[in-house]
C-alpha cells in the first residue's frame, strides 16, 4: 500500500489493479470523511475468501478497467444482443488484464503516484499506465489513464469509482447529471433481486419502470429494497455527482465526455446474498464507460447492438504503437 496526502486529502493505494483503496477528505469545519467504498471482506480470515478471484478478494474504491466489463459471450441475452462469434483467447478476465494484476506503483511526490502494468504479448494491449495526484488548491484527486496500444483494435474502457452508501437513510443521497438523464437498463436482469425492468432504452433516469409494478427514481438513493441493478446513461455530459443531503457535502466525479460518453451506474443495495457480499454492501458505482454497459469486448465492438445503433459509442479505437490518453477527477464540495 502506498499513501499520498496534503492538507486537503489522505490517498490509499494498492498494486493489485492499480486501485485507490480509501480517500479522507479534510472538510473546511475539521470533519474528516470517508466517501469511497470500503471493501467489508478485505480482512476477514477464512477459506471463502482465499477462493476469491484477486480482484474481488482485494476489491478496491477506484481502478481503470481495460478492457471494461465481463470476458465470453452471454447466452442469455434478448435476440436483438445476441451477436454469435467467438471470443479472444486473450479475453478471459472480467475487466482486464489490469483489474487482477499487480501495477508498479511509485511514489513521484508527497502528492502524487504514478502506475503502470504490462499486459501479456497476445494481448492487443501492450500496458497500462496511469498517475494520481492531488489538488493543491482543494479537495480534489486527479487522474490520468494512458493506454499503450500493441495492436489495433476497439476496445471497452471504463472507470470504476465506487461509493458507500452504508451509513445512510433510504432516499437521502442524491445523484445529479451533468447533461442529458437518458437511460438503459440492463437487457437481462443482473440478479435475481434487481428491481429496473430490464432492456429499457432511453427513459428518464427518475421514472425506471419497476418490475414488480410502478416506478422509481434511480436518482434518490438508498433504496429502501434490497436489489442489484445495472443502468447505463448515453449522455451524462461527464458529469455525476453524488449529494449526501444530510452531511451537507458533495462528490462529484468529471470526465472528458469525448473519450467516455457514458457512464454505468452500478447499483449495489444489499442484492447479493452470497459470499463475500452476503447482503452487507449498500453502494453506488459511477463508472465513466466508452462501453455496451458491462457486457464486455464482443458486445462494445458489434456495429449491430441496439446502442450502436442509436448512435452511442461503445468503445475506444485504438492504433498499433500509438497511446490513448484521458484525465478526470473526483473532488468534494459543500452543497
Amino acid at each position: 500500500m502506498m499513501k499520498i496526502e496534503n492538507q486537503h486529502l489522505a490517498v490509499d493505494v494498492q498494486s493489485l489493479g492499480g486501485a485507490l483503496v480509501n480517500a479522507r477528505f479534510s472538510l473546511p469545519s475539521g470533519q474528516v470523511v470517508s466517501p469511497f467504498f470500503n471493501n467489508p471482506w478485505r480482512n476477514e480470515s477464512n477459506s471463502l475468501r482465499d477462493e476469491l478471484p484477486d480482484m474481488l478478494r482485494d476489491l478496491g474504491a477506484e481502478w481503470p478497467c481495460v478492457p471494461f466489463g465481463t470476458a465470453g459471450l452471454r447466452p442469455d441475452l434478448p435476440d436483438a444482443w445476441q451477436l454469435g462469434g467467438v471470443t479472444n483467447d486473450w479475453d478471459d478476465l472480467a475487466h482486464g488484464y489490469g483489474s487482477h494484476n499487480h501495477w508498479q506503483l511509485n511514489k513521484t511526490s508527497p502528492t502524487e503516484i504514478s502506475a503502470k502494468i504490462t499486459y501479456p504479448g497476445n494481448h492487443p494491449i501492450e500496458g497500462l499506465s496511469r498517475k494520481i495526484w492531488l489538488d493543491v488548491e482543494c479537495a480534489k484527486i486527479h487522474f490520468s489513464l494512458r493506454i499503450h496500444a500493441r495492436h489495433s483494435t476497439r476496445m471497452p474502457v471504463g472507470l470504476h469509482p465506487i461509493f458507500d452508501l452504508s451509513e445512510y437513510q433510504n432516499e437521502r443521497c442524491r445523484l445529479r447529471i451533468g447533461g442529458a438523464g437518458d437511460a438503459w437498463t440492463l437487457p437481462v436482469e443482473l440478479e435475481p433481486s434487481s428491481v429496473f425492468v430490464p432492456d429499457q432504452h432511453g427513459v428518464d433516469i427518475n421514472n425506471i419502470a419497476r418490475r414488480n409494478g410502478g416506478h422509481i427514481d434511480a436518482r434518490m438513493l438508498p433504496f429502501s429494497t434490497k436489489s442489484e441493478d445495472l443502468l447505463m446513461l448515453t449522455n451524462p455530459g461527464g458529469q455525476v455527482s453524488l449529494d449526501f443531503l444530510d452531511k451537507g457535502y458533495s462528490i462529484n466525479v468529471n470526465w472528458d465526455a469525448a473519450a467516455l460518453p457514458s457512464c454505468v451506474l452500478w447499483y449495489s443495495m444489499g442484492g447479493r446474498d452470497y459470499y463475500p457480499w452476503n447482503g452487507r454492501v449498500r453502494a453506488i458505482g459511477i463508472e465513466p464507460v466508452a462501453a455496451a454497459f458491462d457486457l464486455g469486448v464482443s458486445y462494445s465492438q458489434t456495429k449491430v447492438s441496439p446502442l450502436t445503433k442509436s448512435g452511442v459509442a461503445t468503445g475506444v479505437d485504438l492504433l498499433a504503437g500509438e497511446t490513448w490518453t484521458t484525465e478526470y477527477s473526483i473532488s468534494l464540495e459543500g452543497l
